[in-house]
């Protein structure tokens, strides 16, 4: 993915480059914060086929360090020369000059011969986790430790408790939900991933353990991003903010039993919205029906209401549980309190 920044002329002003373990299908920009983008793994065997690539280095990270390791015939560097410098966001190898994805703290930071290898400690200037080590280069090799692997899991993982709690209902829409959304198995090779953008490139990434984006909002003057997505037949609602340090947390917020199952189910879906206080969820589709489904743990058929208009939505807002929905003709107003 190519970033372009544009000065007041027009003019690009800066150029930098991001790339994705996978291949980006979608990208929705929150604000200069929050980025969730959809992705196709099935290209990664595309990717995995340029066998011409040459693995330059390895680097691994904690919190609080990065631990680069490098050959250095590779880069045709001698025991007895001082061919390697450290700055605040750049690394030099050789006559390579690599910028750091992120700024450091360059006079803590190290290098050491090590067994014929150079291994470098860089030292971040605040904890947290970055998505990738340079923003020039990607001739790397990232090695996820188990440290960073347990981070990515505390927001994926830790979100299953948040499903449907009727074990019985579970296994009810589990066992139908291939058979009645035959086209389910095209998303097999989707997954989404939320990132936190840095003052030019993402600087950390979280998979979001789902394929399916079914509603997201930002709350610009809170910096809070609320997203309801699939995990399993639910759909779950999760606030995403940012901590002191400029680590994205996790809230889970609401819980709609059986929405996704839903969501899936239903073709030409047009607008979705979820109401302030996630206690109702609207789908509007092309066919001129809107779905109305409350947070409770009533039965799927006790909770869904359905409404009728004439025309086809050109947009439409849910304030305080009412729906004031667009269409060519007509504003209707659909109130649900």
């Amino acid at each position: 993915m190519q970033i372009y920044k544009f000065n007041q002329s027009n003019n690009f002003d800066d150029i930098n480059s991001y790339t994705f373990k996978d291949f980006p299908i979608s990208f929705n920009f929150f604000s200069s914060t929050f980025l969730v983008t959809l992705i196709d793994s099935s290209f990664k065997s595309i990717q995995d086929t340029d066998t011409d690539k040459q693995i330059m280095y390895t680097w691994s990270q904690a919190a609080d360090l990065i631990n680069l390791k490098i050959e250095p015939v590779l880069f045709n560097i001698l025991p007895e020369n001082d061919e390697i410098s450290i700055k605040l966001d750049t690394v030099c190898l050789g006559n390579k000059k690599y910028i750091l994805n992120h700024e450091i703290d360059h006079e803590s930071s190290r290098w050491v011969w090590t067994n014929g290898n150079i291994v470098i400690t860089l030292v971040k200037n605040s904890p947290g986790f970055w998505a990738d080590l340079f923003t020039n280069d990607s001739n790397g090799l990232h090695e996820i430790s188990i440290e960073e692997q347990q981070y990515s899991e505390e927001i994926s993982q830790g979100l299953d408790k948040y499903t449907s709690d009727n074990n019985d209902q579970r296994s009810y829409f589990s066992s139908i939900y291939e058979e009645r959304v035959p086209d389910s198995d095209d998303l097999n090779d989707f997954y989404a991933n939320l990132y936190r953008l840095g003052h030019q490139n993402p600087v950390q990434e979280i998979n979001l353990n789902t394929r399916k984006i079914l509603f997201s909002s930002f709350d610009s003057t809170l910096n809070i991003l609320k997203a309801c997505f699939q995990l399993d037949i639910d759909g779950i609602v999760v606030n995403f903010s940012l901590s002191d340090e400029g680590n994205i947390l996790s809230q889970h917020v609401a819980t709609f039993n059986a929405l996704a199952y839903v969501y899936m189910s239903k073709q030409d879906i047009r607008f979705t919205f979820c109401s302030d206080d996630n206690q109702l969820f609207v789908i509007v589709d092309t066919k001129g029906y809107a779905f109305f489904y409350e947070n409770t743990n009533k039965p799927l058929n006790e909770f869904q209401r359905i409404e009728k208009f004439d025309d086809l939505p050109i947009g439409g807002y849910l304030l305080n549980k009412t729906l004031y929905l667009l269409t060519k003709n007509s504003i209707y107003i659909i109130s649900c309190i």
